[in-house]
C-alpha cells in the first residue's frame, strides 16, 4: 500500500511492500562460547539465522542484545523482555545456558514481526547485508514529492 503524509513544508508519498512479501527469519541459539578477553572470560551466544535458502552465524555478546532492545523500544511497542542482568558475571554453566535460552526466546518473537525485521537495527544486528544482502527485507520507498496539492492523511492508495 501507498501513505500519504503531510507536514507544514512538505508532502511525501511512501509505498510499502505487501506483507505477504515479507517473509519471517528463522533464528536460534544452539550454543555459546565463553574468551578470554584478556581481563576476564566473556561469553558469546552464537546465533545461527535462517531465511530461505541462507543460513549464517553470527556471535553478540548479552550487552549487545540489550544494545538492540534499548534501540527497538525508542521506536516500537510491545516487545518482549531480555533476561535479568546480574551483578556478576554468569560463571555456572547451568546459568548461561539459561540466558542462551531466554536470549532465544527473545530473538524468535521479534523475528517473526516485519516492522522490527525491516528495521536497522535488527538487519545491523544480524549482520543481514554483510552475510545476505539480497535477503534484505525492502523498507518503505519514498517514491514522491507532492506540492502545491490539498490533500491529507485520509488519502491512502491500496494495491
Amino acid at each position: 500500500f501507498s501513505l500519504f503524509l503531510q507536514n507544514q513544508n512538505s508532502k511525501h508519498i511512501f509505498h510499502f511492500p505487501p506483507m505477504d512479501q515479507v517473509s519471517h527469519f528463522e533464528v536460534s541459539i544452539p550454543k555459546y562460547k565463553e574468551v578470554n578477553d584478556g581481563k576476564k572470560m566473556v561469553v558469546f551466544y552464537q546465533i545461527s539465522v535462517k531465511k530461505g535458502s541462507q543460513d549464517w552465524v553470527v556471535e553478540k555478546r548479552y550487552k549487545e542484545f540489550n544494545e538492540l532492545l534499548v534501540t527497538l523500544k525508542k521506536t516500537y511497542g510491545n516487545l518482549p523482555s531480555l533476561p535479568g542482568k546480574t551483578l556478576m558475571p554468569l560463571k555456572e554453566h547451568a546459568q548461561i545456558d539459561k540466558r542462551r535460552i531466554d536470549l532465544e526466546k527473545f530473538l524468535k518473537v521479534i523475528a517473526t514481526r516485519a516492522d522490527i525485521i525491516s528495521s536497522e537495527p535488527f538487519k545491523r544486528f544480524l549482520q543481514i547485508e554483510n552475510f545476505a544482502p539480497e535477503l534484505t527485507v525492502t523498507p518503505p520507498k519514498h517514491i514522491n514529492d507532492l506540492s502545491g496539492l490539498v490533500l491529507g492523511v485520509r488519502d491512502f492508495i491500496y494495491e
